[in-house]
């Protein structure tokens, strides 16, 4: 049986303050390739997706492809799990999941998939900054207030 990570000191009170941790290499590169590459290939396909004007907000139907197959475009797509394995395996991926039993407990129950791609908003081609993360947040979340360190 090996030993599952806990929380650090600091990833503890980030969660405790902001709601949420940041997890840098949770993903290796060829992962994030790999999943990009298949969120991309996920769009073209049929799948359960939001339905403005059709269907009651918060309401996913089902659609042939994303509306939007254009791999930088928006997309919301619901139930990830049968597309590919990899989607599945990422459940209990040691490095993200021991953190979430240290924060919930081991009684938590696994109830959707989802994988929503904003379009590029950020003017710099270098990776965002948990800086610039927050920023981001806050314009998304104006009604939460997120400070800046």
């Amino acid at each position: 049986m090996r030993n599952m990570r806990t929380l650090t000191e600091a990833q503890r009170i980030q969660w405790e303050t902001d709601g949420y941790i940041v997890l840098e290499g949770a993903l290796n590169p060829d992962e994030v390739e790999f999943f990009s590459n298949e969120l991309d290939e996920v769009r073209k396909k049929p799948g359960y997706e939001p339905r403005p004007g059709e269907l009651p907000r918060g309401h996913y139907g089902w659609v042939d492809h994303a509306d939007d197959l254009n791999p930088d475009g928006f997309m919301d797509r619901r139930d990830l799990l049968p597309y590919h394995k990899a989607f599945r395996d990422l459940i209990d991926k040691p490095e993200v999941f021991d953190l979430v039993v240290d924060i919930m407990g081991p009684y938590i129950l696994f109830s959707m998939s989802q994988a929503i791609v904003r379009r590029r908003r950020i003017r710099s081609p270098a990776i965002p900054t948990p800086t610039a993360a927050r920023d981001c947040a806050a314009s998304a979340f104006p009604r939460r207030a997120v400070r800046s360190r």
